[in-house]
């Protein structure tokens, strides 16, 4: 049992639990912060083996509290929950024909806290039953006021602070971050898109230059054709005044 600046904390620790570190720390990370009713109906639900000793420490602490310092376990809160590598212990296995080979059997140790969380309720009840009072006096002295709340506060209580403060920064960035990349995103895909636009315009512009290079070929044939029909019919003609000439020959000979 801890008191620091009127604050409870009861503690209860294991050693030598045949566990993973971490397997330990999945199960302990869901139950760190949490009542413990709700760590209760955590440990009861989830289906890792660490859940079983973790279980009867949890237990345990809280006993301990209620026992010991007269505490009502529905005011109880996990404000500390730590996993730390215990021993390492050597074997032999058996195996066929009388051999063995070594293997190693990790160990855990598993620290539980628990903190009564009536007096903080009771703080939070008094600023919220008269909060004008409270923000007028940070209003007027906000350095002073700031200073006595830290200094109220104990070590445990400033750090979760510090952490509650470092995830609020975490979700507003976030947040940002949320809100900020679909524009990004949507962006990119409309530059992508205008892209693929101008490639699309400048790939019907060459099928267009296309067309037109196709359409003065075209035009070119059939120029070559009309010459080539023209000479076809001059040629004719040559044939028939040759023709002319040829019976007009044969018509002095017969004379």
């Amino acid at each position: 049992m801890i008191k620091k600046n009127k604050v409870v904390e009861v503690y209860a620790c294991s050693e030598y639990i045949h566990l993973s570190v971490n397997k330990a720390r999945r199960v302990i990370d869901q139950i760190r912060g949490r009542s413990y009713a709700e760590a209760l109906r955590i440990l009861a639900l989830m289906p890792y083996r660490a859940c079983e000793p973790i279980l009867k420490l949890v237990s345990s602490a809280a006993d301990n509290a209620s026992h010991n310092m007269k505490i009502n376990k529905t005011d109880l809160i996990i404000s500390k929950a730590e996993v730390n590598r215990g021993t390492i212990r050597k074997k032999l296995k058996p195996r066929a024909r009388g051999h063995s080979y070594p293997i190693k059997r990790t160990t855990c140790r598993i620290t539980i806290v628990l903190k009564d969380v009536v007096k903080v309720r009771r703080k939070v009840e008094i600023v919220l039953n008269n909060p004008t009072e409270h923000i007028q006096k940070f209003v007027n002295n906000p350095q002073e006021e700031l200073k006595k709340f830290l200094n109220n506060l104990t070590e445990e209580e400033l750090r979760e602070l510090i952490q509650i403060l470092l995830a609020l920064l975490y979700l507003n960035l976030l947040l940002k971050l949320i809100i900020v990349l679909p524009v990004l995103a949507d962006m990119e895909k409309d530059s992508i898109n205008m892209e693929k636009d101008s490639i699309n315009m400048e790939d019907d512009s060459i099928n267009m230059e296309k067309d037109s290079i196709n359409r003065e070929k075209d035009s070119i044939n059939r120029e070559d054709d009309s010459i080539n029909m023209e000479k076809d019919s001059i040629n004719r003609e040559k044939d028939s005044i040759n023709m002319e000439k040829d019976s007009i020959n044969w018509k002095k000979k017969d004379g």
